[in-house]
Order: C-alpha cells, then structure tokens, then sequence
C-alpha cells in the first residue's frame, strides 16, 4: 500500500536527498518515520497521481490527495513531486511542493 512505510522505503537509496514540504530526509529510516508519521496525521488518504513526464533517470508527477484529520476536518493537498532515479532504478533524490487547503466533506472529489 502507498502507506507501508517498509514497502516504500525498497524504492529508495540507502542515501538519499529528499524534501517533501519543510521535512528534509536523508536516509531511510528517516524516510519510513517520515511515512509514519505523515499516514498518523492524515487519515483515510486518498490520493490521484497524473504523471506530467519522464526524461532519463527523471519524472515529474502531479499528485491532489484528500484526507481528514483525527478531529473529521477534510483536506485537500495537491502539487508536483520529482523524481531522480540512479542506475539501479532506486530514488535517490525525491523533491515535493504541496498545497494544502481545508475543505467540507461535502465538497470532496476524491473516492475512497
């Protein structure tokens, strides 16, 4: 699942510069506590993923997710993440920019 902090961290360098918002992560298992922590604050995720290219070992992909925190506020976050691959396929560089808005149950877009 795109929550399974172990299972994500297999894509990745063991080394590794990333940015996702104000975190900054270098090494996997700062990667996996990332993921913990992120998938603990937003709960029922649902994420729609469009990617916008690919050239070489790089992709950018648009990402909009939905998501609710533990008092049943919705959000709705979206932006672009870009990826950098090395030469056995694994992440080694990862940067997101992200958006996040509050939004009413009534006006998601995003199925679970």
């Amino acid at each position: 699942a795109f929550d399974d902090p172990e299972r994500i961290a297999e894509g990745y360098a063991d080394s590794l510069d990333m940015r996702d918002g104000l975190s900054f992560i270098t090494n996997k298992e700062a990667l996996k506590q990332f993921i913990r922590e992120k998938f603990a604050r937003q709960l029922d995720h649902t994420v729609k993923l469009d990617l916008w290219g690919a050239l070489k070992a790089r992709m950018a992909v648009r990402f909009e997710t939905e998501w609710r925190d533990a008092g049943g506020q919705w959000y709705r976050s979206y932006g672009v993440v870009v990826y950098q691959f090395n030469d056995t396929g694994l992440v080694e560089r990862r940067f997101a920019s992200e958006e996040t808005v509050a939004i009413a149950a009534a006006d998601r877009q995003l199925s679970a």
